[in-house]
């Protein structure tokens, strides 16, 4: 409608975003073992390059570096992830009224901790947000806490979380 050029780097992780939450809510759901997944991820990533999608459309030498460090990082994921061991409800469908603003979505994952609170977590494919790129992209999870709120759920019992799942975390407790 407002004639916006389309990202070509949208294409990227859109397809890539859609590969992994498929092979994520499968795992979850028991459909797949976990050893199923990284052969998933190959067979998707295959499609992926058979597609010609790019992470750099100007130099190829800079795209196959992108390329090759990215599904490291996402083998690594599905290789080395760690199982969440708990109730799941995956691809919450969620309304939420602001004003006279009626929102929808869908919710990767949803699941309570040991302190009942209700933890949301979205599965991110791209970069990991920075500066102001936090701020900018986190009224998606402040929209699902809301609906979660609509439902009944207080507001001091919701925690929201990004899981970018080419990045891995290391805590080394300070002794």
């Amino acid at each position: 409608i407002q004639k916006i050029k389309e990202d070509k780097m949208d294409q990227v992780y859109t397809f890539a975003g859609s590969l992994f939450h498929e092979i994520l809510e499968k795992f979850y759901r028991k459909e797949i073992k976990f050893e199923d997944m990284i052969d998933l991820f190959n067979d998707g990533w295959t499609t992926f390059e058979i597609l010609g999608l790019k992470f750099d459309r100007t130099d190829n030498k800079k795209n196959k570096s992108i390329a090759t460090k990215y599904k490291a990082n996402i083998e690594h994921f599905f290789r080395y992830h760690n199982v969440l061991n708990c109730k799941v409800d995956l691809e919450r469908f969620i309304t939420i009224k602001i004003g006279n603003y009626i929102f929808q979505g869908y919710i990767d994952l949803i699941r309570t901790d040991e302190y009942g609170n209700y933890i949301i977590q979205d599965w991110k494919s791209s970069s990991i947000y920075k500066g102001d790129k936090i701020k900018k992209e986190s009224g998606q999870l402040l929209l699902y806490a809301e609906g979660l709120r609509q439902l009944g759920v207080p507001l001091d019992k919701i925690k929201a979380c990004w899981n970018f799942l080419k990045y891995v975390e290391v805590s080394v407790p300070l002794v």
